[in-house]
């Protein structure tokens, strides 16, 4: 049978075909966004308890920042002190 006597037009039957390429476009975006986050998951498995015990112990973003800030200060004293010891008086 012909697609005029189920009363479908050229123009409709190609915005359906249009319609069903965007969706599928749709789809392949929706699985590469599920792929990528799935291997963030991964990354952060280990991590997530922790922000998990975070969130539950109330503490606020400052103290957050505070922790951030004092965790980057033991870093860099920890890095010159291990030069200082390594390689003498130098000026860093």
């Amino acid at each position: 049978m012909a697609a005029k006597e189920f009363r479908y037009s050229p123009g409709k039957i190609i915005g359906k075909l249009r319609n069903i390429k965007r969706l599928e476009n749709k789809e392949n975006k929706l699985k590469n966004n599920c792929e990528m986050l799935s291997k963030k998951e991964a990354r952060y498995k280990d991590l997530i308890p922790f922000t998990e015990e975070i969130a539950a112990s109330d503490i606020g973003i400052n103290e957050l920042l505070a922790l951030k800030v004092g965790i980057k200060e033991a870093t860099l004293n920890s890095k010159k002190s291990y030069l200082l010891y390594t390689y003498g008086n130098i000026y860093i």
